[in-house]
């Protein structure tokens, strides 16, 4: 977890917290991320284990891959796997799901995430739990001054009679790329949003101007 950004699980005593756990032993039914997922915590019948993510979000889509191998009696009986948006259910689920993935969209600004594991008052079957895996979010990061933005070096060239070069920055961060031709006015030709640092941009335009000049600035 990076606790930076808003995760938290159970505090209430005797509740047993999400864990990061190593995804061996299910070679018949791999997560979809990696060697590691979230698993719920051990439970005892008749409680509920949470994890919850309150984050500050650009608005866009967002995901997670979840399996559920839990104690299926009948259609409103069992033990269930819940997940919530801002307060209201999006998904409601038990008995043997396999691995699946859910999308679904936040709207910009501080938004609330919350997985549950609910056990009724007995029995339990499968696995008796939840895995998380691939938990995709449009996070808005604090900036850090410190890390430079810069166009890469030996990044501009030409691509099919345009303009295409490479820009560096922090990651996780939203540039906008600007143009002028005089130095003193400056128009935005793109936001971009860099998921991983690194924004590739292209400007159809700038070889029928002559003279172009550019620039990346934060919001």
């Amino acid at each position: 977890f990076r606790a930076n950004i808003g995760w938290a699980t159970n505090n209430a005593a005797g509740i047993a917290p999400w864990i990061v756990a190593a995804a061996g032993g299910q070679a018949t039914n791999p997560p979809v991320g990696g060697g590691f997922h979230v698993r719920s915590g051990a439970i005892t019948d008749g409680q509920t284990t949470i994890l919850r993510l309150v984050a500050k979000c650009r608005a866009g889509s967002a995901s997670f891959g979840y399996r559920v191998s839990a104690e299926e009696f009948g259609p409103t009986q069992g033990d269930f796997f819940e997940f919530y948006l801002n307060g209201v259910r999006q998904l409601r689920l038990n008995g043997e799901s396999g691995w699946q993935v859910q999308s679904f969209n936040v709207s910009a600004g501080t938004n609330t995430l919350e997985w549950r594991y609910l056990k009724d008052a007995s029995r339990f079957d499968g696995l008796d739990a939840v895995f998380l895996d691939n938990i995709d979010v449009p996070l808005v990061q604090s900036v850090d001054f410190a890390v430079p933005v810069r166009f890469a070096t030996n990044s501009f060239r030409q691509v099919n009679g345009g303009l295409q070069l490479r820009i560096e920055g922090q990651t996780n961060q939203v540039y906008f790329v600007q143009a002028s031709s005089d130095l003193a006015n400056w128009v935005t030709v793109s936001t971009n949003h860099a998921p991983y640092g690194l924004i590739q941009f292209s400007e159809p335009q700038s070889l029928t101007n002559a003279s172009r000049y550019y620039r990346v600035i934060r919001p």
